[in-house]
């Protein structure tokens, strides 16, 4: 049993319950958009350059720290994209490794994160299915 969600440094809504539910009821969570609608917007929310430099400590690009970052979470999977053959290279490097404590401690802390309510979240259910209903995929 899975459940497919955003999720991500900037996006962490389901940090506020839904993350312990499914870790409760043995329930992965597939986490899409994993690297936000890109590194542009974690670098946005990343004000001190934190992400840039766990990236070069750990000898790490700042998608594979993003990812892994990710994957660090207990029952969570990164559903990544690559469109080409180098970026799915990239994305792979992001496992068979660990961030260190103190690392996620920088990432958890000084990357800014949003929290979606829930009438931002009903409304945002209520925008897609009247695109799906239209035929219009968001």
């Amino acid at each position: 049993m899975s459940n497919q969600v955003r999720y991500n440094l900037t996006e962490r809504t389901i940090e506020f319950g839904m993350l312990d539910y499914c870790r409760r009821q043995g329930i992965t969570i597939l986490a899409f958009s994993p690297l936000a609608t890109g590194l542009s917007a974690i670098r946005a929310a990343d004000q001190e350059g934190v992400l840039s430099r766990v990236a070069a400590a750990v000898a790490k690009t700042e998608a594979q720290v993003a990812l892994n970052w990710v994957i660090s979470h207990d029952g969570v999977i990164a559903l990544s994209k690559g469109s080409t053959v180098a970026r799915v290279e990239e994305n792979c490097g992001a496992s068979g490794w660990r961030l260190s404590p103190e690392a996620l401690n920088l990432l958890n802390t000084k990357i800014r994160f949003q929290r979606r309510g829930a009438a931002e979240a009903g409304l945002r259910r209520v925008v897609r299915l009247a695109f799906q209903m239209a035929g219009r995929d968001l």
